[in-house]
């Protein structure tokens, strides 16, 4: 036994139709005493993955299972090395899934996995440098990973933390590797992290101190060129287990969370709107009730569904919409330059847009280099086997009614293998608009 489980662990599933407003029941999971503060992970064929978590009698799981939206069922996958909850995990650029941290008998865990779905296995990857749980994970522009803050839990102390650390999924010949940053500017557990259509990560609130109790209201951004943490503009109010919805227009929607760790303390409704432009807060209109917990997606007409939670004491089966009076934004190509590549090694780059709805659908038009390929989810990687400039252009569809379409021109270097002292990232501009 490795927690208190005050509350039923559920093994049923539903449905949302964003068509219809309405919720279905559909398949139960395969799990046999239900599986809560699991990780899920949307991979590119369409199933959701399923993984750890505890169960009705308070066992850390190591078992996994795939949702099929077309059947409707859950079936069991590989499972884990490690039994873990309160794990993270995020879908890398080529559709494998990292898996990392957690907490088990053992407390929090510095050991991570990575998810294959074509195989249904999972495989050891390179451990955390800090054993953390509850963190959050968070794909950059260059394939790499974010790990920040979370908690390092024993079984008498919880510390949150501040560290941050760079997972590169190429590193010791392609088995992965952590490395350690610099700190964050306050301790966020449970703090919530946005990529940013620049290209950057906005992280807000979380806890500061399980000895005060208190969440942050601060919020700061994290440059993925210079690995830098910088504060921007503070919340309204502080808040913990919030929810932090990208806007089509590239704003962020951040709502409900609680102040402080107190058992029974009230979870806010009032939401508010940060602007990566003036990097401030802005208050918006709040939800129908108080949440924390609660969780959050972007629906394919751009507006975010808020759903369940609980109000600091009783778990609520309800949902939300919120609608932005905002006009809606042109689709535009955010990306800015493409990094420079080097002849033999990998490259891999994920390309960013804001104003679209729904599902997104990227092509490019001219010859790449030999050995890169550029998929539709809008990634460029691969092996380049020859150097040279190439001018590539990308478009991007959504599927709004009529869709709305947009392309960009970049030149791509790749430098012979042996040259050194080169800019990582140059600045090229773009040569045309779409």
């Amino acid at each position: 036994m490795v927690t208190t489980i005050t509350g039923a662990v559920l093994r049923t599933a539903e449905l949302y139709d964003p068509a219809t407003g309405t919720i279905s029941a559909t398949g139960g999971l395969t799990a046999p005493n239900g599986r809560a503060e699991h990780a899920t992970a949307l991979l590119p064929n369409g199933k959701v993955l399923l993984a750890g978590g505890v169960d009705n009698i308070g066992n850390a799981l190591a078992s996994a299972e795939l949702y099929d939206p077309a059947t409707g069922t859950f079936s069991a996958t590989g499972s884990m090395a490690q039994s873990r909850f309160r794990v993270t995990a995020v879908v890398l650029a080529d559709g494998r899934v990292l898996v990392s941290g957690g907490f088990n008998a053992t407390g929090a865990l510095t050991g991570a996995e990575i998810y294959d779905s074509t195989t249904g296995l999972f495989t050891l990857t390179g451990s955390l440098n800090t054993a953390r749980d509850r963190h959050t994970a968070t794909l950059l522009p260059n394939g790499k990973v974010l790990i920040a803050g979370g908690r390092n839990s024993t079984l008498e102390v919880t510390n949150a933390l501040a560290s941050a650390e760079i997972f590169d999924p190429t590193a010791n010949s392609g088995l992965g590797a952590f490395t350690a940053i610099g700190n964050m500017n306050s301790p966020r557990d449970e703090g919530r992290a946005t990529l940013l259509p620049n290209g950057a990560v906005l992280l807000t609130g979380g806890f500061i101190s399980y000895q005060t109790n208190l969440s942050a209201s601060s919020a700061e951004i994290f440059d993925p060129v210079s690995n830098a943490f910088t504060l921007t503009g503070t919340m309204s109010t502080a808040r913990t287990h919030q929810t932090a919805s990208l806007l089509p227009d590239g704003t962020v929607l951040v709502a409900g969370g609680v102040p402080n760790a107190g058992a029974t303390t009230p979870a806010s409704p009032t939401a508010e709107i940060f602007n990566p432009s003036t990097g401030t807060f802005s208050a918006t209109g709040s939800m129908t009730m108080p949440r924390e917990y609660a969780r959050e997606v972007v629906l394919p007409i751009g507006n975010p569904l808020v759903s369940g939670g609980d109000d600091g004491t009783t778990t609520t089966a309800s949902e939300e919409t919120y609608y932005s009076i905002a006009p809606l934004a042109p689709l535009t190509v955010t990306t800015t330059s493409l990094a420079t590549g080097v002849q033999g090694q990998p490259y891999l780059q994920v390309l960013l847009e804001q104003g679209g709805v729904g599902n997104l659908t990227w092509s490019e038009s001219e010859a790449l280099p030999t050995g890169v390929t550029f998929n539709s989810q809008g990634i460029l990687a691969g092996t380049p086997t020859v150097s040279g400039t190439f001018p590539l252009t990308f478009t991007v569809t959504d599927s709004s009614t009529p869709p709305k379409v947009t392309s960009e021109t970049f030149t791509l270097t790749i430098v012979p293998s042996g040259v050194i002292n080169f800019p990582p990232n140059n600045n090229f501009q773009k040569q045309r608009g779409g």
